[in-house]
């Protein structure tokens, strides 16, 4: 059974304008923390841009590992660059 809306009576009611002005707050909340989440992207990404430059073009040998913690202290290779390539290779 549907149920039909309800017909406007003229001026909204107090409890309307009360939802509307919430929502209405709660709706700017949300996208200044979204424009606040895009600067935050922007600036990682910019970071990451940066690191991956130095990383990439640095000449000293750059090597990230993992200890993988067991009893023979072995050692996961995470990232080298192209001067650990050349040092190592």
């Amino acid at each position: 059974m549907t149920r039909a809306c309800p017909q406007p009576t003229g001026r909204p009611s107090r409890g309307h304008l009360d939802f509307v002005t919430a929502l209405c707050a709660r709706l700017q909340s949300v996208f200044t923390h979204a424009d606040i989440l895009g600067v935050y992207h922007r600036r990682i990404a910019e970071q990451d841009l940066l690191y991956r430059l130095l990383f990439d073009n640095i000449l000293d040998a750059l090597v990230y590992v993992c200890a993988d913690g067991g009893a023979d202290a072995s050692e996961t290779i995470l990232a080298a660059n192209e001067g650990a390539s050349r040092l190592y290779c």
